[in-house]
């Protein structure tokens, strides 16, 4: 019972701190108008190992994997409407998308 009381405490002192130290910000539709530009890189890889018994009772193990590296930018425009309302106008996008799939038996 004291460490779930302990516990409590800890998560209530922590709630009530960040609330503290939270403030407010208030921004208008003008702070995000105009061009923006925004660029990525990605890495995303995949991996399986497995085991395959046929009808006689032998095992064949494998594995395969893969990777994709993605690379690209986007650009855009945001047009104001009204003091907290603003429109996506225009966005232009590039992606670069490669994959290499290989499988190896053991």
């Amino acid at each position: 019972m004291n460490a779930l009381r302990t516990k409590i405490c800890t998560y209530a002192i922590a709630l009530l701190v960040s609330i503290g130290f939270a403030s407010p910000s208030l921004a208008g539709s003008s702070d995000f108008s105009g061009i923006w530009v925004a660029g990525h890189a990605e890495m995303n890889v995949a991996a399986i190992d497995g085991a395959f018994t046929d009808s006689d009772g032998n095992v064949t193990q494998g594995s395969v994997g893969g990777f994709a590296p993605t690379a690209g930018y986007e650009v855009g425009f945001n047009l104001p409407i009204g003091p907290v309302f603003f429109c996506h106008c225009w966005n232009s996008r590039r992606r670069q998308r490669q994959s290499k799939i290989s499988s190896t038996r053991k």
